[in-house]
């Protein structure tokens, strides 16, 4: 009877440890996917966010002097927002030949960094607007919220400033 009983024992402690052992495997698992999918979901949105913006200063541009446009725009939590890359040497952002006039944000998310080889920047589409038309330094560094972004055509310099929401 008491050779039963102890086998029982034994063969709960068995069964136990192999289900804990797919319940850490599975959690380990899914945490992963959880992170991969999270850094992905900055990329979009900062993708968008970029997207938006640049689309806003050509419309203000090509529309001609004293336009205005005001776009809201989310800015995701694991990205610094608005930069513009120009082809010409900046002190604060270095020179950028790869991807002249554009407007960009940088990611900070370990997966993004090991997928796209250290590239952490999401660049919206070329600007119609010339590089040297453009001053979007009152909207960078923006992380984390809701921005109205406005952008206004001053006799052909196009201004952008961001208020958060």
């Amino acid at each position: 009877m008491m050779e039963k009983k102890a086998q029982i024992g034994v063969e709960f402690f068995l069964i136990l440890s192999v289900i804990a052992a797919f319940i850490v495997i599975l959690y380990a698992t899914s945490s992963q996917q959880i992170d991969k999918t999270r850094a992905l979901n900055d990329a979009v949105l900062s993708k968008n966010s970029v997207d938006v913006l640049a689309q806003a200063i050509d419309f203000v541009y090509l529309s001609g002097d004293g336009s205005k446009l005001t776009k809201e725009i989310l800015v995701s939590p694991n990205s610094n927002c608005f930069y513009h890359s120009k082809t010409t040497d900046d002190p604060g952002h270095g020179t950028n030949t790869q991807n002249p006039n554009r407007v960009y944000c940088t990611i900070s998310a370990q997966f993004l960094q090991n997928l796209t080889g250290g590239k952490e920047q999401v660049y919206s589409a070329m600007l119609e607007t010339p590089e040297g038309k453009v001053d979007i330094s009152g909207c960078n560094p923006l992380s984390n919220m809701w921005v109205k972004a406005t952008a206004l055509n001053s006799q052909g310099q196009i201004r952008v400033s961001c208020q958060a929401i």
